[in-house]
């Protein structure tokens, strides 16, 4: 049986475009590899449903939530933050604000209106 292209699955579309990154192996047209990352940036995905399937749970944290914390920080300083906090997550402690804002000061150092220098 086949399956019409556009109902591919993201899997099934992250797959395809792997394999076709190996450029010594494929030539592909670059109107392909356009329309198929296209494919991939708007496929939704139901993130709730998903992990539901799965019997599972996600909270997530966001730039916005480092910069509640750390206004002085930019975008990709706030991404780090998260990444730091991913890769050195605690279960025992999670993720809360005084992670965020004790990570950002590991990091970036004390916020420039923090006179006494602590996180």
């Amino acid at each position: 049986m086949r399956i019409p292209f556009s109902t591919l699955d993201l899997t099934t579309l992250n797959r395809v475009r792997e394999a076709l990154a190996d450029e010594e192996a494929f030539h592909v047209p670059s109107e392909v590899i356009e329309w198929l990352d296209g494919q991939i940036a708007r496929h939704e995905i139901d993130i709730e449903a998903w992990l539901a399937e799965r019997s599972q749970i996600a909270l997530i944290w966001s730039i916005e939530d480092v910069r509640e914390v750390r206004p002085d920080l930019n975008k990709e300083q706030c991404w780090q933050v998260l990444e730091a906090c991913k890769h050195q997550h605690d279960a025992n402690l999670g993720i809360s604000w005084e992670v965020l804002r004790c990570q950002a000061h590991l990091l970036f150092g004390p916020e420039p209106s923090d006179k006494g220098g602590q996180p």
